[in-house]
């Protein structure tokens, strides 16, 4: 989902088609505290992501809704499986947060550093925490547990501990739950992430015009558009105003 998310987007054609012009558009990006070319490299990352989880979080609520009506198609081969991620929407929740915290932190096992680093992709531990407040944040916008977010959000926040626990297990080093805690406390965490959030509606006025819905795997609605209907982060995707967040 994150790699089609770059090409529904337009990222990608915009990379390859627009050389000149990508240079010149963040060029003059004056608040960037690393190389803003840097910046708007790792905007397009976090993009991807923000746009995956949206897509995958919608998707798997559902389809819970459909298995748990007895309507959706299922292999009756994995039926166990099927009724451990899909018999409740709490099941479904855990069983994806679970994924998608892993495949994130993953992709970095350095040491969490509190400067901004100047890569072409934010470190693992930045983006984990990244998707985590976006998955608590599109949540709401699904109505889950709109009651009690703080509840919630404990229930979230264990999901993720208990995957550095099993990481580290499986690693066979020692678990590395407070590193992932500091990263959600850091102010430098929230500066970078703000200042990546900052390239949204610049890189935005370029890209939409390389949206391509043939190339996202959605619905067929969303297939036949030609620009993004991804709304800002931190705003309900239903509304066509907001801000980005600095979560």
């Amino acid at each position: 989902m994150h790699e089609a998310a770059h090409l529904y987007k337009g990222h990608s054609d915009w990379v390859k088609l627009d050389h000149k012009f990508r240079s010149s558009v963040v060029e003059g990006f004056e608040e960037s505290i690393i190389p803003a070319n840097k910046l708007a490299a790792q905007f397009l990352e976090v993009d991807a992501d923000d746009c995956a989880l949206q897509f995958v979080i919608a998707s798997i609520l559902s389809y819970g809704e459909d298995y748990r009506a007895k309507i959706a198609k299922v292999n009756k081969s994995k039926r166990a499986a099927y009724k451990l991620a899909f018999g409740s929407v709490m099941h479904s929740l855990k069983t994806l947060l679970y994924a998608v915290y892993v495949l994130h932190r993953g992709v970095d096992f350095g040491e969490w550093r509190e400067e901004i680093n100047a890569e072409s992709h934010p470190r693992g531990l930045l983006r984990c925490r990244y998707v985590f407040n976006r998955f608590l944040e599109i949540t709401m916008w699904h109505g889950i547990a709109t009651g009690d977010r703080e509840e919630f959000e404990n229930f979230c926040l264990a999901i993720v501990l208990e995957a550095e626990r099993d990481m580290a297990r499986i690693e066979e080093r020692e678990s590395e739950e407070k590193r992932f805690l500091d990263v959600l406390k850091s102010s430098k965490a929230s500066q970078h992430i703000q200042q990546i959030n900052k390239m949204q509606n610049i890189i935005e006025d370029v890209t939409w015009q390389y949206v391509r819905g043939n190339l996202f795997p959605s619905t067929a609605k969303m297939k036949k558009k030609r620009e993004s209907n991804i709304a800002f982060r931190g705003v309900n995707p239903h509304r066509n105003i907001g801000r980005p967040s600095s979560i």
